[in-house]
């Protein structure tokens, strides 16, 4: 889902570290390719901060100012579970939201061994990680408009994932 924010009445807020405004224009500028993935976001993510979970500026965020990464972030969470259905151990037509994401669960845990790619699963940890610092730090999150698959990954089979899942909807 697109989040569409107007900032009328609403001072932008001036961000002052230079690595943290790098990363909003990459993430800004990566979010026009329609077909940015995972992979994409997580190499721009290690190109302006350290991988882990600290937040590594001194700043909190306006979220209204980051729409596009957020949107980003939606399209890749969407389309990574869409495409890596071993992920979830629940799944379902239609499960969440409106955007006609059609998921089918595996049916044993020994399927998602069988599927399991551990690169994806390495990647969609690092974004996790990033986005629950991320959330931590911020401010206006109504805006954050990617609950839905938060709530998804809540049923993933990599424990590691539903954990992230949950405290990025902690910070929320």
């Amino acid at each position: 889902m697109k989040v569409a924010v107007s900032t009328l009445g609403l001072t932008t807020q001036r961000i002052d570290d230079p690595d943290l405004v790098g990363l909003l224009n990459a993430l800004s500028v990566l979010s026009v390719n329609e077909d940015a993935s995972l992979a994409d976001v997580i190499l721009t993510l290690n190109g302006h901060c350290p991988a882990g979970s600290k937040w590594c500026f001194n700043e909190q965020l306006n979220l209204y100012d980051w729409v596009r990464p957020l949107n980003l972030i939606d399209n890749v969470l969407k389309s990574t579970i869409a495409s890596n259905p071993w992920l979830l151990l629940v799944g379902g037509k239609n499960m969440y939201g409106q955007d006609g994401l059609d998921i089918v669960a595996v049916q044993s845990l020994e399927e998602c061994v069988d599927l399991s790619n551990s690169l994806v699963v390495e990647q969609l940890e690092a974004l996790l990680r990033f986005l629950s610092a991320f959330l931590k730090n911020c401010v206006h999150k109504t805006v954050f408009n990617s609950v839905e698959y938060l709530l998804l990954l809540l049923s993933s089979s990599e424990d590691t994932i539903s954990t992230l899942a949950l405290e990025c909807l902690t910070y929320l």
